[in-house]
């Protein structure tokens, strides 16, 4: 075959010619899209991080019962974590479409498969533009971010407190002065207790999903270490 005639053989398909140049304006947009979402993701996990430290320097220095300051925090940044993983979760959706692209059009292009713009990958991507899927639901996100970032930050936040609530005003000798220096005003110390027991149950219970969530993300096409 003429190489010269091959021009002309894209010109004598213009319907090709459009799905094309559709596919890749397409492609590019949702990339941006998808980074966009990305950004958005990991600004919440900086705000996160900044409200944190915030509340750290004021918990833990200064007199007053501020170990309530670092109590509250460990609900404010649940606040924080159920934010970033309905975040997360639209962010996979929009990505999903990126690797399906990449995977089914773009890499069998570039391997000279004729055959990659009639593949089923088109019915897929066209089935979730009108309906569209989430590959990982709010809880299964909620998992991986708390995995990634969100663990570690209730995990100081809590030994913060301990460590405000055993030394102020005075060092504790005694469970039973633990209890009475963590209470506030007429709340006794011990619901204080019970509240944090309470929400690290449901955090323990987030993270034993987590096997099963990295295969659901296995099955879509993504891998996360």
């Amino acid at each position: 075959m003429d190489p010269a005639a091959a021009p002309l053989d894209i010109l004598d398909h213009p319907e090709q010619m459009l799905q094309t140049g559709a596919v890749v304006h397409y492609y590019r947009a949702t990339v941006t899209r998808s980074n966009a979402w990305r950004n958005i993701v990991d600004n919440t996990t900086d705000w996160a991080v900044a409200a944190t430290a915030g509340m750290l320097s004021f918990g833990i220095v200064g007199g007053g019962n501020r170990h309530m300051i670092l109590f509250v925090a460990h609900f404010f940044i649940l606040m924080f974590l159920m934010i970033e993983a309905r975040r997360y979760s639209y962010y996979l959706s929009i990505d999903w479409r990126v690797r399906l692209i990449e995977k089914e059009y773009y890499a069998k292009v570039l391997l000279g498969n004729a055959a990659a713009q009639r593949g089923e990958w088109r019915v897929r991507l066209a089935e979730d533009l009108l309906r569209p899927h989430r590959p990982l639901a709010f809880r299964g996100a909620l998992t991986l971010r708390l995995r990634r970032t969100y663990i570690w930050i209730f995990l100081i936040l809590t030994l913060a407190w301990v460590a405000r609530v055993a030394t102020y005003p005075a060092p504790v000798g005694t469970l039973r002065q633990l209890w009475e220096q963590s209470g506030f005003s007429t709340v006794p110390g011990w619901l204080f207790w019970i509240a944090l027991a309470g929400l690290y149950a449901l955090l323990l219970s987030a993270l034993h999903s987590l096997p099963a969530t990295r295969r659901r993300l296995e099955r879509e096409g993504f891998s996360i270490g």
